[in-house]
């Protein structure tokens, strides 16, 4: 089978594993395996797979991350409607196996900060104790110039409910360093943020 962007949650004992897949009808799902020791492991139903026709994650659907709040697991990721559009979507679970879709775009694009194409993806959401608040990132590129061969933007969102969502101007510049800064993982270690994220291969900032 086909295995990509691992995206791992740890919670009440349990390591759960979601990745990208290839389901049976060729179509980009997300799978899932857990375990509670790394020997014994059990796959699971696919969490997460294209929706209807009419549906915001119809023709696609991409790498995001879950996290879990006062028990319900909160599924992050990217869409792709009929017409091609790109979107942010959110889906809950209480066990982290059946998940039900929420049917409603997170944010719009501003096509002035990010451009609107296949980069648009890749949410990773984490707690920021500092400011009491979500924030987002994703992967995403400047619009500013069509023609620069590296022009990866880290995008940005907050939130104080995992509901409403606000965009941000990307305050952060990872332009001249990549094409687009691929599944973007974020975390708090050290004292300090960490972010490692993928452009023909794994790096790592801090902030």
């Amino acid at each position: 089978g086909w295995f990509g962007d691992p995206m791992p949650l740890w919670y009440d004992g349990v390591w759960h594993l979601y990745y990208t897949k290839l389901n049976d009808n060729g179509e980009i799902s997300w799978g899932h395996i857990s375990t509670k020791d790394f020997v014994t492991c059990i796959e699971h139903p696919d969490p997460l797979r294209p929706g209807s026709k009419e549906d915001m994650d119809y023709l696609n659907i991409v790498t995001g991350s879950v996290i879990v709040v006062d028990g319900v697991f909160h599924m992050f990721y990217g869409g792709e409607d009929k017409h091609g559009k790109k979107r942010m979507l959110h889906a809950v679970s209480n066990d982290g196996i059946t998940f039900m879709k929420e049917y409603k775009e997170l944010f719009p694009m501003n096509d002035i900060w990010y451009r609107p194409d296949g980069t648009w993806r890749d949410p990773c959401v984490v707690w920021d104790q500092n400011d009491n608040v979500y924030r987002m990132y994703f992967c995403a590129r400047s619009p500013l110039n069509k023609d620069d061969p590296f022009p990866g933007r880290l995008g940005m969102a907050h939130s104080t409910d995992l509901v409403n969502w606000t965009l941000d101007p990307p305050e952060n510049q990872l332009e001249n360093l990549t094409g687009a800064p691929e599944c973007p993982d974020v975390f708090y270690l050290d004292n300090q943020w960490a972010m490692i994220y993928y452009w023909h291969n794994s790096r790592i900032r801090f902030s």
